[in-house]
């Protein structure tokens, strides 16, 4: 395994801590072999080793999740066996217990947590597995974000994500991306969820 493997994975598993460090480092000894492990299983095209990274326990499945699709996604539209490996990451992330809680917290002002390059990067690709994932969860989740206080990016941030899921019955569409993102167009937005959240399949 790359030392660029393990520095990838131990700031994913510590960038946000939920437990006490010590009661953490125990837990992450426990869930290093199996990311491990699973990264060698989907490096031979094993799709079914990201069953292993949804069952850990708490934030951990979020976290390997979101770093398993963050090294298939942003790859060439040809390499579909990765591409295959980032859809179902994607989804897995919006099937997790702690799944909400932790996206919520990873937009939020935290004290004592620096704004830094790797910060935004990681949550861009985060509103890039919600894009992705494109089902009720994800669109719920982002229209949930517009509402929550003291965030650390704007809420049209929320907005353009969904506008790039292009939904058929959504008030903008993926060319409108910059018009999604204002203050009306989020209004927009969460207007036409509450019309529309009742009928919208679950995946």
């Amino acid at each position: 395994m790359s030392r660029r493997f393990h520095t990838i994975l131990a700031v994913t598993l510590c960038l946000f801590p939920l437990i006490p460090s010590s009661a953490q480092t125990e837990q992450q000894k426990q869930t290093m072999p199996v990311l491990k492990a699973a990264s060698e299983r989907l490096m031979r095209g094993d799709i079914a080793a990201l069953d292993e990274v949804k069952a850990l326990p708490g934030d951990d499945s979020v976290a390997g999740l979101l770093m398993f699709f963050k090294q298939n996604f942003y790859v060439y539209s040809k390499e579909t066996q990765k591409k295959a490996i980032a859809a179902k990451a994607a989804q897995y992330i919006t099937e997790c217990p702690t799944a909400a809680d932790y996206i919520k917290r990873l937009f939020k002002k935290e004290e004592g947590r620096p704004k830094s390059g790797m910060l935004m990067n990681y949550r861009q690709t985060t509103l890039d597995s919600l894009t992705a994932a494109n089902n009720k969860f994800a669109v719920s989740l982002l229209i949930e974000l517009m509402d929550e206080s003291n965030l650390e990016v704007p809420p049209g941030d929320f907005a353009v994500a969904i506008a790039k899921m292009g939904i058929p019955s959504a008030p903008f569409t993926k060319t409108e991306l910059k018009s999604a993102a204002t203050p009306e167009g989020v209004a927009k937005w969460k207007s036409w969820w509450k019309e529309n959240k009742d009928g919208f399949p679950d995946k």
